[in-house]
């Protein structure tokens, strides 16, 4: 084999293996193998040696080439060897995109925790039986009383606008503008073993559906002294109460608003109140109040109703027009 069958051979083996060609191997090999001018030099003679020598150079360095392949393939860094047999991405192979999560966003849910409250409605105790002595158990009531007044109605965040002095029931009265969890606890805390016990205490809660936030439509009617309404429409008094009649409810300075509506079969007055808080009240009497309406219509036979109510009384709420002779049958 010549030295030109055997660069082929060389470089054949050493691209698969190696990123050196034949000609850098092969001038490594006849690098290693020359002879200086000390030396042996270019005799003939020394020919047959030569050959031999460039062939064992040359295999040892495409064994190491080899070798060095083996690693290269497997994109192994020394650390750790690669199986025979296994086969690993080269390191002239593109990086892979980064892949996107397509998948769709799991919502989250909160859970709100039911409103509990340990203690019964002092209004249900009626019938139900004194936990206490009123009388004997006055000063185990009193330091109830008095622990619930610092640590929890004294701060209005809490809401508490009752506490009971009179022990009716038994218990310390508790009243609450809202359903406040936040003073049930503190208030479930106090009144916990050793010391108390839950059932020494009541509590006043307003209703879940409670609002205090949206005006009330009142109730009306004409005063006698806009009557007829034909005659006085331009200026017209009206007698406004609260329909809900219980503690609290004086409609006095809770007029808000009056809105007038003219259709063509009737006059429609609307007169909100301002909403009276859960508890915010004592009880005591009142009356209607007066409230001053103009219309800007004359009613001409159309009667006044106030808004969703039914009219409270008749004929008050009928403009009965006067009769002329000219009508008269």
């Amino acid at each position: 084999m010549n030295d030109d069958e055997l660069r082929n051979a060389f470089d054949r083996r050493i691209a698969r293996n190696s990123p050196a060609g034949a000609d850098e191997v092969m001038g490594n090999a006849h690098g290693d193998l020359a002879v200086d001018d000390a030396g042996l030099g270019e005799s003939p003679d020394r020919g047959w040696l030569r050959r031999p020598r460039l062939l064992a150079a040359a295999a040892a360095v495409v064994l190491v080439a080899g070798v060095a392949g083996i690693f290269a393939v497997g994109g192994n860094d020394g650390s750790e060897p690669v199986g025979v047999g296994t086969t690993g991405a080269t390191a002239t192979e593109p990086d892979q995109p980064a892949t996107t999560d397509t998948s769709p966003a799991t919502e989250t849910t909160t859970t709100v925790a039911a409103f509990r409250n340990p203690f019964a409605e002092c209004g249900d105790l009626w019938d139900g039986g004194a936990a206490l002595d009123p009388v004997a158990d006055e000063a185990t009531l009193g330091e109830l009383r008095e622990l619930i007044q610092s640590q929890v109605m004294s701060d209005a965040a809490n809401q508490v606008i009752s506490l009971g002095h009179q022990n009716v029931y038994g218990r310390v009265s508790v009243g609450l503008a809202a359903r406040n969890q936040n003073a049930i606890g503190m208030i479930d805390k106090i009144a916990s073993p050793p010391t108390f016990d839950d059932d020494y205490v009541c509590v006043e809660l307003p209703p879940a559906d409670f609002d205090d936030s949206t005006p009330v439509a009142a109730e009306w009617v004409v005063a006698p002294e806009s009557l007829p309404v034909g005659d006085n429409w331009q200026s017209l008094t009206l007698f406004v109460d609260d329909p809900d009649k219980s503690c609290g409810h004086n409609p006095d300075g809770r007029i808000v608003d009056t809105t007038v509506d003219y259709r063509d079969d009737e006059i429609e007055i609307v007169v909100l109140l301002e909403p009276v808080p859960y508890g915010a009240y004592t009880c005591e009497g009142w009356s209607p109040v007066l409230h001053q309406v103009a219309l800007a219509e004359a009613p001409a036979g159309r009667p006044l109703v106030p808004g969703a109510l039914q009219p409270i009384a008749e004929p008050e709420l009928v403009d009965l027009q006067p009769v002329g002779p000219e009508d008269e049958p």
